[in-house]
């Protein structure tokens, strides 16, 4: 009986057979984007291997043994002798022995195959899942970085030492954040500035409690404000390694509440004041009144004189205004009759706004006149108003010639009041309120010259004042 020598297994064509400890499951490293990791030592598929190696290492042995005691018998059938039946059993038990050990290696084998296979698809997952967070972490930081941007919110980290850390954008003057990194408050902030930002911050890091403040800072000499709000930053074990800070400039919003500020204060001089107008107006005219009704009749025609002036200089934000819509504002009233009657001359000039309001108020006194008495009280009457700019040597003269001329760069100013072709003129008697306006209000209020003329064709009124270059 004779037994054939069994070549041991080979593997599956394109797979060689390796040291086991080179097969390897492979994980992914959230650190690395591309490239398999062995797996961690102690891990099953690494005891799966070495025990698949033992298994083959025996069962090779066993194979190598039987095929030796095989040649053996082999060799004494042909020299004539009988192999003892205990060496057959046993030559077979070991070949028995070894296939069974071969095929548990072959089923171990692919067993590996399969779980190597799919640890690929999951590291091809995982990579996957890392390679998309990156990007989403990515676009989340451009997004910071933009919202930063447009809010103009500077955020910042510092050490307890009070060493700028990280920074997300530049400032202090610097041209770039590197230039601020690893640098300290000292260096940065000039020192009649920084005294109450390290205050607040080192008060955060020795309390650790959030704190905020409006603070200020210079750049190329000049003041800025700043919105600053400090928290605590902890490590791991939750002790304070330094600070977070956000600063919002405020300067824009600090200069607008010091214009409301000012605004208030002029609001409340422009109130008293107008409060004082208003009274001397109700007692002069109670104190020229023939009765309550002719009392209120004038006194809210004067009211009215007063609010139109003030509403001419609210639409121009308190800077002054036009003569020539100081005029249109009085005589509203009257420019139904505007082609036939009044006559507006004069080129543009601008009076500052205590000029404004006494003008008015002369100029609705003279065409209450003219309505009752004057020019304006016939339908053949004519009212001209003009104005000019006058050198200062003819401020004093006959402006008759000059309301339409002038000298643009000159200091005063002219306003004329002429009536024509009304009923003749018969001078007052007595001097009430609108006299008083007209002749001596408005020329000391403004630091000029009034002359009130009662001609026989017509009253005259001039009035002479100083006006600001900028204003011509």
């Amino acid at each position: 009986m004779h037994f054939h020598h069994r070549a041991p297994p080979h593997p599956p064509p394109g797979r060689a057979m390796t040291n086991p400890e080179s097969v390897t499951a492979h994980e992914p490293d959230p650190t690395r984007r591309n490239g398999p990791l062995p797996p961690p030592p102690g891990s099953n598929a690494a005891l799966r291997r070495r025990r698949t190696t033992a298994i083959i290492l025996v069962g090779t042995g066993i194979l190598a043994g039987a095929c030796v005691v095989n040649a053996i018998l082999i060799w004494k059938t042909r020299a004539g002798g009988t192999p003892p039946l205990g060496t057959i059993g046993v030559t077979l038990g070991l070949v028995v022995l070894a296939a069974v050990l071969i095929a548990d290696a072959s089923r171990q084998f692919r067993a590996l195959e399969r779980r190597d296979a799919s640890l690929r698809v999951l590291a091809a997952s995982l990579e996957q899942r890392v390679a998309s967070r990156t990007r989403s972490l990515s676009e989340a930081n451009r997004r910071f970085d933009a919202a930063l941007r447009a809010s103009g919110v500077t955020v910042f980290t510092q050490d307890t030492a009070l060493v700028y850390t990280w920074i997300s954008r530049r400032a202090f003057g610097q041209q770039s954040r590197d230039a601020i990194i690893g640098r300290s408050d000292a260096d940065l902030i000039a020192e009649r500035w920084r005294g109450p930002i390290i205050a607040l911050k080192t008060k955060v890091i020795e309390t650790g409690e959030p704190a905020s403040a409006e603070v200020r800072n210079g750049q190329n000499g000049i003041e800025r404000w700043y919105d600053l709000t400090v928290e605590p930053q902890h490590d791991e074990a939750g002790r304070i390694i330094g600070i977070i800070c956000g600063a919002v400039e405020i300067t824009s919003r600090k200069e607008q509440e010091a214009r409301i500020r000012l605004l208030m204060r002029e609001v409340t001089h422009r109130s008293k004041n107008l409060l004082a107008v208003t009274q001397a107006i109700a007692r002069q005219t109670a104190a020229n009144s023939a009765s309550i009704g002719d009392f209120v009749d004038r006194f809210s025609a004067r009211l009215q004189s007063l609010a139109g002036s003030h509403d001419l200089l609210v639409q121009e934000d308190w800077q002054g205004a036009s003569l020539r819509e100081i005029v249109r504002s009085q005589l509203g009233h009257y420019f139904d009759h505007a082609n036939t009657q009044i006559e507006l001359q004069g080129n543009p000039v601008r009076v500052p706004p205590e000029a404004a309001q006494h003008i008015g108020m002369a100029l609705h006194e003279l065409a209450t006149n003219a309505a009752k008495f004057g020019a304006l009280s016939v339908p053949q009457g004519r009212v001209r108003i003009s104005w000019a700019i006058v050198q200062g040597d003819d401020a004093a003269g006959d402006a008759a010639g000059d309301a339409a001329g002038g000298v643009a760069n000159a200091r005063h100013c002219r306003l004329l009041w002429e009536e024509h072709g009304g009923p003749p003129v018969i001078p007052a008697q007595r001097h009430g309120f609108g006299r008083a306006i007209v002749e001596r209000v408005v020329a000391r209020a403004l630091d000029g010259k009034a002359v009130l003329t009662y001609a026989p064709d017509g009253v005259r009124w001039t009035l002479d004042f100083m006006v600001p270059p900028a204003a011509s």
